[in-house]
């Protein structure tokens, strides 16, 4: 299992638009991938329940990551994190 924290730097928070690529950037792998924020959980692949996670900005969201190609997967997320934030400074 890998688990990374990141914090929410957009200032809608996590709304539609990552939460959609998300769950896109999940399709290719067979891992698990579940998002923690505070005491609510969402599988990454689930629109719904990651936007009922209402992860508002400067909040922490925690990602476990478990399975075969976690590794990948979990580099896909952190990439994306990362190219998400330097979207949102712009």
């Amino acid at each position: 299992m890998i688990e990374f924290t990141y914090r929410i730097k957009d200032r809608q928070g996590l709304h539609v638009r990552p939460v959609t690529r998300l769950a896109l950037a999940a399709e290719p792998f067979v891992c698990r991938t579940t998002v923690i924020c505070g005491e609510k959980q969402a599988d990454v692949r689930s629109l719904m329940s990651m936007l009922a996670l209402e992860a508002q900005y400067g909040m922490s969201v925690t990602f476990k990551v478990e399975g075969r190609d976690e590794e990948k997967a979990a580099q896909t997320f952190l990439a994306l994190l990362d190219e998400m934030t330097e979207n949102s400074r712009q």
